[in-house]
Formats: C-alpha cells, structure tokens, sequence
C-alpha cells in the first residue's frame, strides 16, 4: 500500500491489509489516497470468470466510496471484464446507501454471525465493502 494512501485504522482496531495482495490480488484506489479497494481477476483468483472482484474495500466519506465504484467499473471494462462483485453487511447503512445509489443491486443475502458478538465494523457510520462469498 503506497505510504501516501490514508490509513483504515478507524475501522477495526489491528486491521492489517499488508498481507492480502497475492493470489491474484492487488491494491487499488483514488489517487488522493480517500478510497482503497483489494481486488483479484483472473485464474489464479477468487474472482468467477468474466469477473472483477473486491475482497475488501474503505473508504473515508461517501463521495469517496462512490468515486471507488465507479472506478472499479472503469477497471473491469478495461480488464474487458462484464461485471464488479462486492458485499456489504447491510449493518453498514451508510455503505449500503452509497451502493444503492449507485444503482448496485443485492445478488446474496447472508447472516453474519460474529463471536465474541462485537460490532467490529459493522456499525452505520463504516464505509467498508467485504468479502461475503
């Protein structure tokens, strides 16, 4: 992650993305460091065929979060990719919001089931996309 980028560190006490890029992922985000987003593509990946997929994404304000999707789309277009998948726990409102704005339409809908039961980052006020394969 480059130094410049804004750190997530309000999310989650600990949350390390350092580790991530790998198997086919790599780290992308605004240029002025307000977004960042863990994406994979291709065979060596978790990403299905024809597919863009974020792993995890932050960003620092709603604007900031929309400008990522929009690049995220941009990215998959050049990479002649048809589509972008993401999650979001609906317990972050203000994610969701952005999202469905964004004219993003739920495909799953799972449970999150957390032990010990703690928020983490799953409270309203978090603009944090995840990994809900």
């Amino acid at each position: 992650m480059p130094a410049d980028w804004q750190r997530p560190d309000g999310v989650f006490a600990g949350l390390d993305l350092s580790r991530e890029p790998g198997g086919g992922s790599q780290i992308v985000g605004l240029a002025d460091g307000a977004a960042l987003a863990v994406v994979q593509h291709g065979a060596a990946s978790e990403a299905d065929v024809d597919q863009l997929y974020c792993k995890f994404a932050w960003a620092s304000d709603g604007s900031a979060l929309a400008a990522l999707l929009v690049g995220l789309r941009t990215m998959a277009a050049g990479l002649g990719l048809g589509q972008v998948k993401l999650g979001v726990n609906l317990a972050r409102r203000a994610a969701h919001r952005v999202l469905r704005e964004a004219g993003w339409v739920p495909r799953l809908v799972g449970v999150a089931m957390h032990r010990p039961d703690v928020l983490a980052w799953d409270r309203a006020e978090v603009l944090v996309l995840d990994d809900w394969q």
